[in-house]
């Protein structure tokens, strides 16, 4: 799974510049080459805050200007999927995850199967839902798990249902794709959300200082024996925004992350990616990887 990733938020295509598809494939291709081993698209760059980009100021930062194109999020990793070599892709959603989660189970199935298995099904929680948000959370990892696991998937729940919900072609990947929990920045991560990753998911992405890392791999372990699966199951993946220094990234890995994800914007996202990422990649390799049973 992810050992450095790449987040970007405003995929777009600039004016007088090459189309979206082309400007999408020059950034993935760009990551392959500097080092990132995994590649996440804001869902924000298909609808972005305050409505559609012809309504969104010029210049808007992070978001498309006005008149720009977008991509629904999944076909747009389709198209990176089938134009990459190695990089693993998925979707940032903004906040909760809206698809039904049987739906995105098997819309990212796809993506696993073009991609000859480098899918990543990434799932939110909105930060003002309370408890019932995170309830929804561990139904919906619960229903993508059955669903790219099971032959004739099986799940009732408070908010969920599902009976038979076939998914051919399975998942390329063993055990299928990958479920990642995405926490937004600066939205503080409470330790119900955490055992609900450590309970069903494989990889949980916050952000904070080595201590806050450190007691959440705690957490996590903790949460995963609970439920019978192996304490080093579940990744943790430490975010860090444009500007984070390679000692930070090395930092964060040796408090208890096994990867960490930097978030890139600008008009230059290829440039600034091939810039950036071999530093990144050599202080990232510079701390030992904790491989254990149940992690990729």
């Amino acid at each position: 799974m992810t050992r450095l990733g790449l987040w970007v938020e405003g995929l777009s295509a600039a004016p007088g510049g090459p189309d979206l598809l082309a400007a999408a494939v020059a950034v993935a291709q760009a990551a392959e080459r500097s080092g990132f081993d995994s590649l996440f698209v804001s869902e924000l760059a298909d609808v972005p805050p305050g409505g559609p980009p012809g309504d969104r100021p010029a210049g808007a930062a992070g978001r498309p200007s006005t008149g720009s194109d977008v991509y629904e999020v999944y076909s747009l990793l389709g198209a990176l999927a089938a134009r990459t070599g190695y990089i693993h892709l998925g979707a940032v959603p903004c906040g909760a995850e809206r698809r039904p989660p049987a739906v995105l189970a098997k819309i990212v199935t796809a993506v696993d199967v073009i991609s000859h298995g480098r899918g990543e099904l990434v799932l939110g929680v909105d930060p003002d839902s309370g408890d019932e948000g995170i309830e929804r959370l561990a139904e919906r990892l619960q229903v993508c798990r059955a669903v790219m696991e099971d032959e004739s998937p099986s799940f009732a729940g408070r908010f969920y249902e599902v009976s038979g919900a076939v998914n051919r072609p399975a998942p390329v990947q063993p055990g299928g794709v990958p479920l990642v929990v995405f926490t937004q920045p600066g939205v503080t991560v409470g330790p119900e959300l955490l055992r609900v990753a450590g309970h069903y998911a494989d990889a949980v992405v916050l952000d904070g200082d080595d201590g806050a890392v450190a007691g959440a791999v705690e957490l996590i372990g903790e949460a995963a024996s609970s439920n019978g699966r192996s304490p080093s199951s579940v990744q943790l993946i430490w975010r860090g925004g444009p500007g984070r220094r390679p000692d930070e990234l090395a930092a964060r890995l040796r408090a208890g992350a096994d990867g960490c994800i930097v978030s890139l914007a600008g008009a230059d996202l290829p440039g600034a990616i091939e810039r950036l990422g071999p530093e990144l990649r050599d202080a990232v390799d510079s701390v030992p990887a904790r491989v254990g049973p149940g992690r990729s």
